[in-house]
C-alpha cells in the first residue's frame, strides 16, 4: 500500500527549491518563479525588501474568505514580513465565507483608504466588481491563494500551484493503491478558482494513471454533516472504493471521520489537501494517509514584500506559484514539513 509514498515525499521535498511559474491575463504583468522555501521566494523585480525597513509606514489591508487556520497562517506570514519592514497589516475576514459577506468586508476596508490590499477571493467571478471599486480609487491589489476571473482588476497573484497539487494527490493515491483501484473526489462546490484547479489537476493526473478508476465527484459547502452524507453515499454505491481525494480542509476532516465511522479506515485511503491541526492529528492516527500541504506562510510574506516594493519604488509584482509538498506519518515531524503546518488561533 505504501509502495510509492516514500519516493513521492522525497520528490515533493525536492520541490522546495523550485516553484512553478504562473501567468496573468494582464498584459502589464509578467511571470515570475518563486522559491518554495519558506521566506525566500523571489519578488519578481527590484531588490528584495525583506530585511530593509520601508521609508513609510504603509497601511496594508489583508482580506480573507474567513478566519480558518489556513488564513491564520497566511496572516502570520504577512504579519512577520510587516514587522520586518515596519509597515502595518490589518487583517479583516467576514464571519461566513460567502460573496455578500466578503463584499461588505471589502467596502468597509475601502472606507479606510489603505495604501494597498492583499486579498483572497471567495468567488472568482462575483468578487471582480467589488475589487474594481478598489481599482477605481487607485488602491493596488494583490490576490493571494484564490484569484479572480478578470485579471485586470489586480496587479498579481501569489499562491499555490493548485493544478500541480491535484496531480500530486493523484500520484500519491496511485502509490497508496499500488496502481489499481476505484477513487473519488470530495470538494467545495465549483466557483473558488483554487479548489477548481485542484479538481482539474486531479482529473488530469488520473488520466495518466490507467489503473485508477474514477467513480465520480461530490461537493460540499463546508458543513461536516454534508461531507459525511456525500462520503456515505460513495461508500454505499461503491463498497470496494479504494480512495478519496478531499480537496480542502473541511472536506478532509469530514471525509476522514466518515470513513472512520463506517469502519473503512483500512480499506479506503484518504489523501487530503491542507494541514490544519485536526488534519495533522487525523494523519498521525491513520485516518488520513497523506496531506498535500500548501506553503501558506510564505504566500503571506511574499504578498506584503511585493506590495511594499510596489509602493516604495513602483516595482510591479508578478504572479508567483508555490509548489505543495506531501506530508505522511513518516515525515510529518521532519523540520522541513513541520514548519509548513498550519497555525491555530492564539
Amino acid at each position: 500500500m505504501m509502495r510509492a509514498i516514500a519516493s513521492l515525499a522525497l520528490v515533493a521535498l525536492a520541490a522546495l527549491v523550485l516553484a512553478a511559474c504562473g501567468s496573468s491575463d494582464d498584459d502589464d504583468s509578467s511571470t515570475s518563479s518563486g522559491s518554495a522555501t519558506s521566506g525566500s521566494a523571489t519578488t519578481g523585480g527590484g531588490e528584495a525588501a525583506s530585511g530593509e525597513r520601508a521609508r513609510k509606514s504603509y497601511k496594508i489591508a489583508l482580506i480573507t474568505n474567513e478566519e480558518s487556520s489556513f488564513y491564520i497562517t497566511l496572516n502570520a506570514g504577512a504579519q512577520a514580513e510587516a514587522e520586518k519592514l515596519g509597515v502595518e497589516v490589518d487583517w479583516q475576514a467576514p464571519r461566513t465565507p460567502d460573496l455578500p459577506s466578503q463584499t461588505a468586508t471589502l467596502q468597509s476596508v475601502l472606507a479606510r483608504r489603505p495604501d494597498g490590499v492583499l486579498m483572497t477571493a471567495v468567488d472568482r467571478t462575483g468578487m471582480v466588481a467589488p475589487i474594481r471599486q478598489l481599482q477605481s480609487q487607485d488602491i493596488p491589489v494583490i490576490m493571494l491563494d484564490s484569484d479572480v476571473a478578470d485579471r485586470s482588476v489586480r496587479m498579481a497573484f501569489i499562491g499555490t500551484n493548485n493544478e500541480a497539487a491535484g496531480r500530486l494527490a493523484a500520484e500519491t493515491m496511485d502509490g497508496l493503491l499500488d496502481g489499481r483501484g476505484k477513487v473519488a473526489y470530495e470538494g467545495y462546490v465549483p466557483g473558488i478558482e483554487s479548489v477548481d484547479q485542484r479538481e482539474a489537476g486531479w482529473r488530469a493526473g488520473l488520466a495518466g494513471l490507467p489503473g485508477l478508476e474514477s467513480v465520480g465527484q461530490t461537493y460540499d459547502r463546508g458543513d461536516l454533516a454534508d461531507v459525511a452524507a456525500n462520503v456515505n453515499g460513495l461508500l454505499r454505491r461503491d463498497p470496494d472504493l479504494g480512495g478519496i481525494f478531499a480537496s480542502w480542509t473541511n472536506a478532509a476532516i469530514g471525509t476522514a471521520q466518515a470513513v472512520q465511522n463506517a469502519g473503512k479506515t483500512d480499506d479506503v485511503n484518504v489523501v487530503a489537501m491542507d494541514a490544519d491541526q485536526q488534519e495533522v492529528t487525523l494523519l498521525r492516527t491513520g485516518a488520513i494517509d497523506a496531506l498535500v500541504v500548501q506553503q501558506v506562510f510564505t504566500a503571506g510574506e511574499l504578498g506584503v514584500r511585493q506590495m511594499v516594493e510596489y509602493l516604495e519604488n513602483g516595482t510591479r509584482p508578478t504572479d508567483t506559484l508555490l509548489d505543495p509538498v506531501i506530508a505522511t506519518r513518516e515525515n510529518v515531524d521532519d523540520e522541513e514539513i513541520r514548519k509548513l503546518l498550519y497555525r491555530a488561533a492564539e
